[in-house]
């Protein structure tokens, strides 16, 4: 009897909760760059979020009227993770623990999603108390940039041009993806509260916008304009304001595009444009010794292309070189002279991990290797997409989880729509579906969400969210 009143108890308690996990995650993340910027322990800010994750799994599993879910992903989750170790330590670990680690921060995802699907189920006030975290997590991420920016703590999100307001967050690409996720929650749900107050509406475009265009970074402006542009259509063929709005939304949009120019993200643009220029003069002067070196010596066929080259590959590549092997990384290349390939951060990881998947046998490529391969000295060579790093790290086996996890939802949108268009497709639905795109836009071009574990609680609790929004089987209601 006293559990199910605890139960019970716990139920009521659902919504208060959902808001309080929200709110706590940009201070999480202020901890995470203060634990950064102080050269703190590095479990400051991993403890809280691995506990936090615990308790979101507890709470969820308690309410759940679905217990066999946990049980059933639990034991898939643990499967896999023991194939992964012993493909490893077939291959020679070289850090289970470290490993094992970074598997326990890619769990937020699914961990989170499952327990606050069952919050949502298990409580009907749960959703909009969802909402209501969501931008209370804005205003907080917000509240303490601005702070950062008054106070001169380094609130850049290119830190070394000065350019691009960050705040207090370890990784500049995850606070994009969470400032493009939220964006479009803000603006509709003040758009909900206030649908006929203009003033209202058009503030909060103004904020949420403003923070993706004052952030600097490529995908947040991309972000801005698919947040601008897809809730005004959304405005226009639902009845969920005033047609009006739709022009403040597209106003605002047009104005911070006609920005651009002196943008921070066009500046960063045009320092790495620069960068690349000196490269390729460095590049040249580098291949200009090679080839009187490989004529000095008087090589011919092959052995001149590779002396010709070898000199600029070992400079911009010194650690390939160094692991795979002259020939091995030129061949990966396919013999490039182009200097800005070479010079390409996301490139020269890709190839890295490619090679090493490649050195570590059959059974690496459906398990995946250990990720403390990827790190040699202080240079991390992780890939800058989400997808492909699943796919080193964990395997083709891995990977195929992970979208399958994904095609889940992705079926729900689907078939809701199908089933009931007109009832599916909301204002608040279009501003979901703009924070899965743009959500998932960041996973391909950056590394900073499916294994950073501020960003996928976000991810988790968008994908509740849709679930929530798909779930609903109440009858619309009869037009007069």
């Amino acid at each position: 009897m006293r559990t199910r009143q605890f139960i019970q108890r716990l139920r009521q308690l659902v919504p208060v909760l959902l808001i309080l996990f929200c709110a706590v995650q940009p201070l999480l993340d202020a901890l995470s760059y203060w634990q950064d910027h102080l050269k703190l322990a590095t479990s400051l800010s991993l403890v809280p979020r691995m506990l936090l994750m615990l308790l979101m799994a507890l709470i969820g599993y308690l309410v759940s009227d679905r217990r066999h879910i946990y049980w059933i992903a639990a034991g898939v989750l643990a499967a896999f993770w023991g194939c992964h170790m012993a493909v490893c330590f077939r291959a020679g670990y070289q850090s289970p623990i470290q490993d094992t680690e970074n598997y326990l921060r890619i769990l937020m995802l699914p961990v989170a999603a499952i327990s606050m699907i069952s919050c949502l189920r298990a409580n009907k006030a749960a959703f909009a108390a969802l909402k209501n975290g969501l931008v209370l997590a804005f205003c907080l991420t917000v509240a303490l940039a601005l702070i950062a920016v008054l106070t001169g703590t380094e609130p850049y999100t290119y830190p070394d041009k000065a350019l691009g307001i960050r705040g207090w967050c370890f990784w500049p690409n995850a606070q994009s993806a969470i400032l493009s996720l939220l964006a479009p929650v803000v603006i509709s749900w003040v758009v909900e509260k206030k649908p006929q107050n203009l003033l209202v509406c058009s503030l909060a475009a103004v904020a949420a916008l403003g923070a993706l265009y004052l952030h600097g970074t490529r995908l947040a402006f991309a972000g801005l304009v698919a947040t601008g542009v897809g809730l005004a259509a959304a405005v226009l063929l639902t009845k969920a304001a005033p047609k009006r709005l739709a022009a403040v939304l597209l106003a605002v949009t047009a104005i911070f595009t006609a920005c651009l120019p002196v943008s921070p993200m066009v500046q960063n643009q045009n320092r790495v444009t620069e960068n690349f220029a000196v490269r390729a003069q460095l590049w040249n002067r580098l291949e200009s010794a090679g080839e009187t070196a490989a004529q000095a010596e008087g090589l011919t066929g092959q052995d001149y292309e590779i002396r010709r080259l070898e000199t600029g590959y070992t400079f911009f590549l010194p650690d390939l070189v160094e692991r795979f092997g002259l020939q091995t990384v030129m061949e990966s290349y396919n013999y490039t002279e182009d200097a800005a390939a070479l010079a390409n951060e996301r490139s020269y990881k890709l190839h890295y991990c490619r090679l090493l998947m490649e050195q570590s046998g059959g059974l690496s490529k459906a398990f995946g290797v250990d990720c403390t391969e990827m790190v040699i000295g202080q240079q991390s060579y992780d890939v800058e997409n989400d997808f492909h790093g699943i796919y080193f790290m964990f395997g083709l086996v891995g990977l195929g989880l992970l979208l399958l996890f994904f095609g889940y939802f992705l079926l729900r949108i689907v078939l809701a729509l199908v089933r009931d268009f007109r009832r599916t497709f909301t204002l608040e639905a279009v501003a979901f579906g703009i924070s899965l795109c743009t959500c998932l836009a960041h996973a391909y071009f950056t590394c900073a969400v499916l294994r950073r574990p501020n960003t996928l609680f976000y991810l988790a609790a968008l994908l509740a969210a849709i679930y929530e929004l798909t779930r609903r089987r109440d009858p619309a209601p009869q037009e007069k």
